[in-house]
């Protein structure tokens, strides 16, 4: 498999969540960077479970801590608002391309889930 790993600074607006992204280019005939990423996606939601495309994953977050904060929010949510849903699972997210985008990106949380998935999946 075929992929580069991209430490999180300050540049990269998901870097409060996540410590890295690993990035798969869009093309096929780059180093079948779509059958790659597939790849990598389906061992993450086996091994980790499900998580929202990474701006799903911020808006749902985003709107969750608003309705907590802010009493009589517009939908009657307030204090007692519910836990966050399993979407926002803050081990890993991903991002396809959206034309901005040249690579698809797994975002991860840290070194040691960075380490496991390395372990499986070896950069040829």
């Amino acid at each position: 498999m075929k992929y580069t790993v991209q430490a999180l600074d300050g540049r990269y607006s998901h870097n409060k969540y996540f410590k890295y992204c690993i990035e798969y280019p869009n093309r096929m005939n780059f180093n079948q960077g779509p059958e790659h990423f597939t790849n990598a996606q389906q061992w993450f939601f086996k091994t980790y479970g499900w998580s929202a495309e990474v701006r799903q994953w911020n808006e749902i977050l985003r709107y969750y801590h608003l309705a907590a904060n802010i009493p009589n929010w517009r939908h009657g949510l307030g204090p007692g608002v519910p836990s966050l849903p399993d979407t926002v699972n803050f081990i890993w997210s991903w991002q396809t391309s959206d034309g901005n985008y040249t690579k698809s990106r797994i975002y991860v949380r840290g070194d040691p889930e960075l380490a496991f998935f390395q372990l499986a999946h070896p950069n040829d």
